[in-house]
């Protein structure tokens, strides 16, 4: 049980990690195309905080369809 909470955690760690250069990423290539007035839309704590929360959650949902998946799917 121990090491199944532990690897759950270091996922955990490594989705938060990797949510945050994902939606730098994203603000990025959102900027090529959302303009006003031909100014680009700046990163503020709140757009980056969004990003990066939809990013984690998106990671997430990925890895319970793969689990899901692989667990029940696969024989």
């Amino acid at each position: 049980m121990w090491q199944t909470l532990a690897k759950e955690f270091r996922w955990f760690l490594a989705a938060l990690v990797l949510s945050a250069p994902l939606s730098l990423l994203f603000w990025l290539l959102n900027r090529t195309i959302a303009t006003t007035d031909g100014i680009p839309a700046p990163l503020t704590a709140r757009i980056f905080g969004v990003g990066w929360a939809v990013m984690f959650v998106c990671l997430y949902v990925g890895r319970i369809t793969v689990r899901f998946l692989r667990d029940h799917l696969i024989d």
